[in-house]
């Protein structure tokens, strides 16, 4: 592992950690209480912030030598069109509210249907979807670093946080 994978899988951990904790807080402390009617504003500006640098992190990754010993880019572009098939099929379910845990500051629940009913956390799986296809397509282990860090933290860590 090098600097160059380093850096994205410290920041998607930061990423997971300060939304997990912002989403925890925000349920059993009501954390955003002081902000009034900008509650949900404050805690998007927070997790968009951190996601957006995890996000512009992972081009660092094509500048390591970490990598398997073969790409598999048919592979990896059908993982990563699964991925982006199960991420446009949640995102019509939940919208932009749900992109940022808005039912936490008092939006309504959305009656979940569709890919919702063959997955419980579907966005997160598009994730781990898109990360194990970026590491076949193109041979670099920092990607495949990100889809076990991604499937532990958000897969276990952030859903049980949200469930509770």
């Amino acid at each position: 592992m090098t600097i160059f994978d380093a850096i994205p899988a410290t920041l998607l951990i930061l990423a997971i950690a300060v939304n997990s904790t912002s989403v925890y807080l925000q349920k059993t402390r009501n954390i955003y209480k002081r902000f009034g009617s900008n509650a949900l504003k404050v805690h998007t500006g927070i997790i968009t912030s951190v996601w957006v640098a995890f996000v512009l992190s992972t081009a660092l990754i094509f500048r390591s030598s970490w990598r398997f010993a073969q790409s598999y880019p048919g592979i990896g572009t059908l993982m990563i069109a699964i991925g982006l098939y199960i991420f446009i099929s949640a995102y019509k379910q939940i919208g932009n509210d749900g992109l940022i845990n808005a039912n936490f500051f008092g939006a309504k629940q959305k009656d979940l249907k569709g890919i919702y009913t063959k997955l419980q956390h579907p966005m997160y799986v598009a994730y781990v979807f898109w990360l194990v296809g970026m590491a076949t397509f193109t041979g670099r282990a920092g990607f495949m670093l990100l889809s076990v860090i991604a499937a532990f933290g958000l897969l276990v860590v952030e859903a049980r946080i949200e469930k509770t």
